[in-house]
């Protein structure tokens, strides 16, 4: 039995899961974020079959499940129960695909130690978007991703977990090295009240799942055929367009990319990459173009392109062209800026204590053409202290330190007092950079609620290839 479909006033967040959304959102430093939608297949029948006592049993053991792997880590934030279905957000797709085949194989888990239960049997969908604009976070546009999510869920069905390209495409290198995960692209799809076609991505872990099955009951969409003469149209124009590139550049190389569908790239930190036709599908080649050339001259020599996926975390990726033709197929690492995040809370009855870490951290820089590695450590501790028992407020202190590449860059204190009984946070930022060169600075961020401080110190590129971060 296919679910019953969900109403639109279901999908409506109330301010106050909003605002425990931009928290989140918040906290993690992000614009973007991937919301996951999930419901028990044949919950309905359930109920009526066995009774509403019997399933809001199993649903309880189901919610506590998914509350427990979402949350994990601080890695998510549920939003809401729907019934049997569930909203969630995530600030990284690769940590909502994770959470999602944890889900699967915890539910899975619990099915064979409850013999004596129905298996409980979860459908997942996944779309990763754009929520905040000028650090608010747009209620439409999340609305729009999530009916997105709630209309990929639907094509699903239990133990699978669907998702859009924007999250496999994201998620896809950063799991890479886990060799039980497999992906599948099971083509477009026409989604109810969604414009235009989604393309429709599947990950299964092959421990416990091996065969990727395709959406039944959904309109799929073949690829669109365009006009022999529009080709022709296009074929000419590229032509020109190459022509007089190499004519105003003088070209002696010629250099193609395969399966590039990365965005906002950067050539040798100094200029964009421009490539004609369309993104390349990495499973199939059947979305866009699986080669690519490039429109801008890349003279013969080594060069690194770089995107960025947060303020502060960078794509690099090094090749090499020669003369003539190149068909260069970029190989992607990753390089993370120093944060550290410590919180603390007095417990009842407590009057003072702290939290402290030290972390060390190695990220790459590239320089003239010179790749540079940076070794950081970042020492943080939070302190909490009440005068009595009886005090109104609490005193919270923050002592940091920051060394980089052996040498001593920010160390200082900062001092903020809060009603012991006030529950709203206050929150705040430094107003001048801890430390700043020509590739990064550091600046922190905490919020205090009552008894406990939050308190983020984190670094950031100072020229990102996309506005993300506030200014």
């Amino acid at each position: 039995m296919k679910r019953m479909s969900i109403n639109k006033t279901d999908l409506n967040i109330s301010q106050q899961e909003l605002n425990s959304i931009d928290d989140f959102r918040k906290s993690q430093d992000t614009a973007v974020l991937t919301v996951m939608f999930t419901d028990i297949q044949g919950y309905t029948r359930l109920t009526e079959t066995e009774g509403e006592v019997y399933s809001a049993e199993l649903r309880k053991h189901h919610d506590d499940i998914l509350k427990r792997e979402v949350e994990k880590n601080n890695r998510g934030l549920i939003v809401k129960f729907i019934g049997d279905a569930v909203m969630a957000v995530f600030a990284e797709p690769s940590s909502a695909v994770e959470t999602a085949l944890d889900i699967q194989q915890s539910l899975k888990e619990f099915n064979t130690r409850n013999t004596q239960l129905h298996d409980i049997n979860v459908r997942i969908g996944l779309h990763m978007g754009q929520v905040s604009v000028e650090n608010n976070i747009q209620i439409d546009i999340f609305g729009r991703h999530v009916n997105r999510a709630a209309r990929i869920e639907g094509l699903a069905e239990g133990g699978q977990i669907l998702m859009s390209y924007s999250v496999f495409d994201s998620a896809q290198g950063w799991l890479s090295s886990r060799a039980n995960i497999g992906w599948e692209l099971h083509g477009d799809y026409a989604l109810k009240g969604i414009d235009g076609t989604t393309s429709v991505y599947e990950v299964l872990d092959k421990n416990y799942k091996t065969t990727a099955k395709a959406p039944k009951g959904a309109i799929k969409t073949s690829a669109k055929v365009f006009p022999k003469t529009l080709v022709a149209g296009l074929l000419v124009l590229i032509g020109a367009a190459t022509a007089f590139f190499a004519l105003r550049y003088n070209f002696n190389t010629e250099v193609s990319f395969r399966d590039f569908s990365a965005q906002d790239v950067v050539l040798d930190n100094e200029r964009s990459l421009i490539l004609d036709g369309f993104p390349a599908d990495r499973m199939r080649g059947v979305v866009g173009d699986p080669i690519r050339k490039a429109l801008i001259e890349i003279p013969r020599g080594k060069h690194v392109i770089h995107y960025d996926v947060h303020a502060g975390t960078r794509y690099y990726a090094e090749f090499e062209v020669e003369s003539g033709e190149n068909f260069i197929k970029p190989f992607f690492y990753e390089s993370r800026l120093p944060a550290l995040n410590v919180r603390f809370e007095l417990e009842d009855g407590q009057l003072e204590g702290n939290n402290e870490k030290i972390e060390q951290f190695t990220f790459i820089e590239y320089k003239d053409g010179e790749k540079i590695t940076h070794e950081a450590e970042i020492q943080l501790r939070v302190s909490s202290k009440l005068e009595s028992a009886e005090a109104k407020d609490v005193m919270h202190r923050v002592d940091w330190k920051i060394v980089l590449d052996g040498k001593t860059v920010s160390e200082d204190s900062l001092l903020k007092r809060h009603p012991v009984t006030e529950r709203d946070s206050q929150r705040g930022k430094s107003t001048e950079k801890l430390y700043a060169d020509d590739f990064h600075d550091y600046t922190y961020r905490y919020y205090t609620s009552m008894k406990m401080m939050d308190f983020t110190l984190q670094s950031y590129f100072l020229n990102p290839s996309f506005k993300h971060r506030d200014q």
